[in-house]
């Protein structure tokens, strides 16, 4: 009794050390994989944003082909907070893998209870060192962040379906993660609507269990309460934007029957959740670089390595299917096939209302019904001894490959630490667009109100503005605070953002501009060459462009210099064809100096066309 009582005490020490080492492994991958693809910098920068903004998050991640946003702030929160904890580029990743890795535990100690013949310590190395794991829930992006509501969410849907007699966690509390996940997903990923089933089979089996509406009243309560507490980061955007905070869903249904042929696709990527999937970490655009090649000349170890994982990859996928296929003697083995094959109907029939392919990112949520799948199989092969040897040989030399994907990605300058300082710049000026710009979506274009007032005189119209915004929610990205000359704003230019905001006008044909006076205060610690530019529009294509040279030298000590200039117009083509004309300044040297604008005056003189 106290030998069996000491060697379990073991045991469990020994699976806090592989938690402890995990969670440092992991943390050092996700710092050291890629960082500044584009998709990764814009959930950074939600983050980023709100840190060095102190404005509220009302949207979250975006859907790039329709110019839309996802609506509440629980993306820009769980990136933006860490750095209140600690104002570093590293803090968004160093909480992302805290909560990822208590998420996967807690799903490896539910599988290991439900799988108990493979052990509790090979369950989670495995769940925390596969590649859809590492490649997601490592690094700050939103499928990173989705996989932790799916988790608890699955947890709950193989718990309340007819799958286990005994039930190991209460149902209040399933019902609880159910909503909770649902709301939480529902703010970072557009794939949130594959749940809906699963929560409704899920109040159906549970109605079964008594034949009484009245017996679904607790676990509807607790439902409600889980939803209650993720609502709260969403309830801000519906209030202040209504009808807008919709739109993402409504923009982003489309039918779509060129998808009908792709259900082999789904089938394949549902089912590389669960295997070594070594082509996730090979960086395809990169394979020509010069310094792939002497890497690999340099590394020559890691390719019978990548070839025997690749190979194991093949494998597994193969025994995967070949298992569904064939009657396996596991409990319930034929409520399993059943409920994979619900899901990869699923997963198919949504992606025939959306206009983009299946991409495996887009259904990631899945994940762990596919990993939930996969280890039921696997035990057949691990009950063996050459299958508990491979076992550890496998998980070994995944870990070892890491290594390389790491090295291979500093050498690409794919990681955060490739330009690490100008993170650094950013937090300790408080000004997010050292590091990128968001990306403008058609909710926030709706927002942008008209800064510019007009006055007319018998020659001449004029518009001038000194960039003062009424709400702070409104600022256009390259608009400062830091400084002005006049009122708390002004228009900053960098080579982030090498145009300031542009005035822009429909010219009709009955009235000719001959000329252009603009005037404006600028302010930078340098010398200075930028542009005043202007040009015409006809629908999508450029009829005219010219540009005013601007000198600007601060002397001995930066001031607020007040710059002017004329320009004049092209009368023939104006006074012929309706065109759309921009006025703006633009820095074209890409070096890191900024220039401020403030006080903006433009003047156009004209003349009334007289008629025949």
């Amino acid at each position: 009794m106290m030998f069996n009582l000491a060697r379990r005490n073991k045991y469990t020490y020994y699976i806090i050390l592989i938690i402890f080492l995990a969670y440092f492994f992991r943390l050092f991958f996700g710092l050291n994989f890629e960082f500044w693809f584009v998709d990764n910098v814009q959930i950074y920068l939600i983050g980023l944003k709100y840190y060095t903004t102190g404005l509220w998050p009302y949207w979250g991640p975006d859907v790039v082909h329709t110019q839309s946003s996802i609506p509440g702030a629980l993306q820009g929160l769980l990136v933006g907070l860490p750095f209140y904890i600690v104002a570093i580029p590293e803090a968004p990743t160093i909480f992302l893998n805290i909560v990822t890795l208590f998420s996967f535990s807690f799903f490896g100690w539910y599988l290991s209870r439900r799988i108990p013949s493979i052990p509790l310590h090979i369950i989670l190395i495995w769940l925390l060192t596969i590649p859809s794991a590492m490649y997601y829930s490592t690094t700050v992006q939103n499928p990173s962040y989705v996989i932790i509501g799916a988790v608890f969410f699955f947890i709950s849907v193989f718990e309340i379906f007819p799958f286990y007699p005994q039930k190991i966690i209460p149902p209040k509390t399933l019902f609880f993660l159910l909503s909770f996940s649902l709301l939480w997903i529902y703010q970072l990923h557009m794939s949130w609507v594959l749940l809906l089933p699963y929560i409704v089979l899920c109040f159906y089996f549970k109605y079964k269990e008594s034949k009484q509406i009245t017996f679904l009243a607790i676990p509807f309560l607790y439902f409600i309460m889980g939803a209650t507490i993720c609502f709260s980061t969403l309830l801000p955007t519906l209030i202040q934007f209504n009808e807008a905070s919709s739109q993402a869903l409504k923009e982003n249904i489309s039918l779509n029957f060129s998808n009908i042929t792709k259900v082999f696709d789904i089938i394949f990527k549902f089912l590389s959740f669960s295997t070594f999937d070594v082509e996730s970490f090979i960086p395809y655009k990169s394979i020509k670089d010069p310094r792939v090649t002497w890497f690999l000349s340099n590394y020559f170890w890691v390719i019978p390595l990548a070839v025997f994982l690749f190979i194991t990859r093949v494998a597994q996928f193969i025994y995967l299917v070949y298992s569904f296929l064939s009657n396996r003697k596991y409990p319930n083995w034929n409520k399993v096939q059943v409920f994979l094959i619900f899901t990869i109907c699923l997963i198919w029939f949504s992606f025939l209302f959306a206009d983009h392919l299946p991409n495996s990112y887009k259904f990631y949520l899945v994940m762990p019904i596919s990993i939930w799948y996969s280890l039921q199989v696997y035990q057949y092969f691990y009950n063996t001894k050459k299958g508990k040897i491979f076992s550890h040989v496998f998980l070994l030399s995944g870990i070892i490959f890491y290594f390389f994907v790491i090295l291979l990605n500093n050498k690409l300058d794919m990681s955060l630490y490739s330009n690490k300082a100008i993170i650094e710049k950013a937090i300790m000026e408080k000004d997010y667009t050292y590091v990128g710009i968001r990306r403008i979506s058609a909710e926030s274009m709706l927002q942008n109100k008209k800064i510019w007032k007009e006055s007319v005189l018998i020659d001449s119209l004029i518009y001038e503005t000194n960039l003062e915004y009424d709400n702070e929610y409104d600022l256009p990205q390259n608009i400062s605070s830091k400084l002005s000359y006049s009122g708390k704003y002004s228009c900053k230019i960098d080579s982030i953002q090498p145009f300031s905001i542009a005035f822009e006008k429909i010219l009709k044909p009955d009235t000719v501009f001959e000329k252009v006076n603009i005037s404006l205060w600028m302010y930078s610690k340098y010398e200075t060459d930028a542009l005043i530019v202007i040009s015409l529009d006809d629908k999508d294509k450029n009829i005219y462009y010219n540009s005013l040279p601007i000198t600007y030298n601060p002397l001995e000590l930066p001031q607020w210099h007040h710059i002017s200039g004329s320009i004049n117009l092209p009368t023939k083509i104006i006074s012929t064809l309706q065109s759309n004309l921009k006025i703006y300044v633009w820095y074209p040297k890409k070096i890191n100096k900024v220039i401020y604008i403030d006080n903006i005056k433009i003047v156009f003189i004209k003349k009334i066309l007289q008629k025949a």
